[in-house]
């Protein structure tokens, strides 16, 4: 089950044992404590909200912002049912269960995603990192299990084909800013751009009067 999947589950979750169909980022965050939150928060303000502005190429239009801090699911998405990758992991055929032998899980690169199978058939994940992959599986041995065991993840990963024209601009570029870009999350990349638009303002206007005071 990919991450804007789960969180549509969980707030239909959250939404029924509650009443209403309305809730806050806070609360999906507390629920999916196995994701990363910032990623979590950009998910529900923007890649799965159907009224912010515009920033991403792939969107899921779950929910509505009504409020500031509040999201209501839209009517569209209300009567899903819950997903079949959401669904308990079975005990493992050797005898036992899966919480004494642990569970094993084959992941596969597959174009630009990532694969993940169960050894005991319980069933198949998609996502687009292998961080996000962890968190789903881990998700779903919890829900099957109080101790579901070590899980043993076994990678296997296409040899990765360097291009030439690529490693010409990466010889002269810092990538620290870049991965640091790449952490944060949809608040913090628009605190951060509109610290830059007041440093530049800033630096704007004592130029202003610089140049004035040197006029005179």
């Amino acid at each position: 089950m990919t991450i804007h999947e789960r969180i549509l589950e969980t707030a239909l979750r959250i939404c029924r044992e509650r009443g209403g169909w309305t809730f806050g980022p806070g609360e999906i965050v507390s629920a999916l404590p196995d994701l990363n939150a910032a990623s979590v928060r950009t998910h529900v303000m923007s890649r799965c909200c159907a009224n912010p502005p515009a920033h991403h190429p792939h969107r899921w239009p779950y929910f509505r912002r009504v409020s500031r801090g509040v999201y209501e699911i839209l009517e569209t998405w209300r009567r899903r049912r819950p997903l079949a990758g959401s669904r308990a992991v079975r005990p493992t055929r050797r005898g036992g269960s899966a919480a004494a032998a642990g569970i094993a899980v084959e992941v596969r690169e597959s174009g630009v995603e990532y694969v993940a199978e169960f050894s005991d058939g319980s069933g198949r994940l998609r996502s687009r990192s292998l961080d996000e992959m962890a968190a789903l599986v881990r998700g779903v041995a919890r829900s099957g299990s109080a101790d579901p065991g070590p899980l043993r993840l076994r990678v296997e990963l296409d040899p990765e084909r360097p291009d030439s024209v690529i490693e010409v601009y990466e010889k002269d570029i810092d990538r620290t800013l870049v991965r640091q870009s790449l952490r944060m999350g949809f608040e913090e990349r628009l605190l951060a751009l509109q610290n830059w638009m007041n440093d530049t303002e800033e630096i704007r206007v004592a130029a202003c009067r610089r140049r004035r005071r040197a006029s005179r």
